[in-house]
């Protein structure tokens, strides 16, 4: 009884409830049916029921096609077309763009975090006459450029760790509800969304030290660098008005693909 359901989904994250003639049914080709019980309240364990939601749903087609087959059929024959659900209200609107403001706040942080390091072991170290002390140690000049890169890239991952923390708390702490939206923001969402942006900031750090380099001053390079933290708020503006439909040279940016995991992550679950 619904007494009974409610104490179990006290412990449980779902239930799942087969009926006896499931199996007959199935084995005949018959029609039948389970029931999911799942709280919809409860963040965490909702996203734990839509996963088993999806596996019941992928083991259904999965018998469906080899049906299908077996007839002859090809299994495309039942789909002929999908239909896309587009929200045009004002809320709906206003959650899309704030779950971009909140991907350009977490996308931004490798670029930020690193910069300043990458500007000052390179420009800032030739203008201070520091370099050409360091060039006359007996190191190989591929262990120096290596050595700067993961300082770079570790204060890089530093801070966008510290981002992430402070952003999720941030977030769990606001009524982001009364937007409509929904994000993930469990520690195991943390987690994930830190292995996402951690090659990132390699990424960002070998960039901004390369341009650093070819800078003649300080000035130069942290003009130089300003200019590049353009790059994801182009790419996070073509995103947000053409959504995965990208091409052009945008579309070979490894940084799309980094904006659009984490958006999946954080808005849609996993």
């Amino acid at each position: 009884d619904e007494t009974e359901i409610d104490i179990l989904l006290k412990d449980f994250d779902a239930l799942l409830k087969i009926n006896e003639e499931f199996g007959n049914n199935l084995q005949k080709g018959k029609f039948t049916s389970v029931e999911l019980f799942l709280d919809q309240g409860k963040v965490e364990p909702l996203k734990r029921a839509r996963q088993v939601h999806r596996s019941i749903a992928i083991y259904g087609d999965a018998i469906g096609d080899s049906r299908l087959i077996a007839l002859g059929v090809p299994p495309s024959f039942k789909t002929p077309f999908v239909i896309e659900t587009r929200d045009v209200s004002v809320a709906g609107a206003q959650a899309k763009q704030m779950s971009f403001i909140i991907l350009f706040y977490f996308m931004m942080a490798p670029f930020f975090s690193s910069m300043s390091v990458s500007i000052d072991i390179t420009a800032g170290e030739r203008e201070r006459k520091s370099l050409q002390t360091l060039l006359a140690q007996p190191v190989t000049t591929g262990s120096l450029i290596l050595g700067k890169w993961v300082l770079a890239a570790g204060f890089g991952m530093l801070g966008t760790t510290i981002s992430v923390i402070v952003g999720m708390f941030a977030l769990g702490s606001s009524p982001i509800e009364v937007l409509g939206m929904r994000i993930y923001m469990d520690f195991s969402t943390q987690l994930q969304l830190l292995v996402i942006l951690f090659p990132l900031c390699w990424l960002v750090a070998g960039m901004q030290i390369l341009v650093a380099l070819v800078a003649k001053s300080y000035k130069e390079a942290n003009a130089y660098l300003g200019l590049l933290t353009i790059l994801p708020a182009l790419i996070g503006g073509a995103v947000m008005i053409k959504g995965d439909n990208i091409d052009g040279i945008l579309s070979f940016s490894p940084i799309l693909s980094h904006f659009q995991l984490a958006h999946e992550l954080l808005m849609e679950g996993h």
